[in-house]
């Protein structure tokens, strides 16, 4: 995959992008006028600001959807990741892991299961003090390297998570 060296920030109402180059031969006159004119109904015909920038000046893009652009900074550092946006973005992935976590215990409980209720309400309870913990945390991160290492330990690796819990409980029934 085509990775170049330079990109375009733009803003959308309060919102900032990016938009890389898909190939060499696309250039930066070219994608900038793309972005300036519309282009089939895509939110691209609203982009303001438009800025070339070198992709080592990005911010992290773990936080893509937080990015803001600050128009009174220097060209390679007009773009940052709002905190309070970032801090949102985590309690969504909270809610989802949470909600994706609970489903087979919820499942089980909802079926009635015997002998399973009881190890299914007694998950439900751990994982919702965790989650309680979780919430507590991402409000008191200050810095987004708080918030990404809660997102990345907690929230990344759910779907691994849920599969070994599965494997243990059939384990157990066995």
């Amino acid at each position: 995959m085509y990775r170049a060296p330079w990109c375009i920030a733009f803003t959308i109402g309060a919102r900032a992008g990016v938009v890389f180059p898909t190939g060499p031969e696309v250039n930066q006159a070219d994608l900038m006028a793309c972005l300036g004119r519309n282009t089939s109904g895509k939110l691209y015909s609203q982009a303001r600001n438009m800025r070339v920038m070198h992709t080592r000046d990005l911010p992290d893009m773990f936080w893509y959807n937080c990015l803001v652009m600050d128009l009174n900074a220097k060209r390679s550092k007009c773009l940052s990741v709002d905190v309070d946006n970032a801090r949102k973005v985590t309690h969504v992935a909270r809610r989802g892991s949470r909600k994706y976590e609970m489903k087979p215990w919820d499942e089980i409980v909802a079926a009635q299961i015997p002998g399973e209720v009881e190890y299914a309400e007694a998950q439900r309870v751990k994982l919702r003090e965790k989650y309680a913990r979780l919430q507590e945390q991402i409000d008191a991160a200050q810095t987004l390297d708080q918030l990404k290492y809660i997102t990345v330990e907690n929230f990344i690796n759910v779907e691994k998570r849920v599969a070994e819990e599965q494997k243990k409980r059939e384990r157990l029934v066995v």
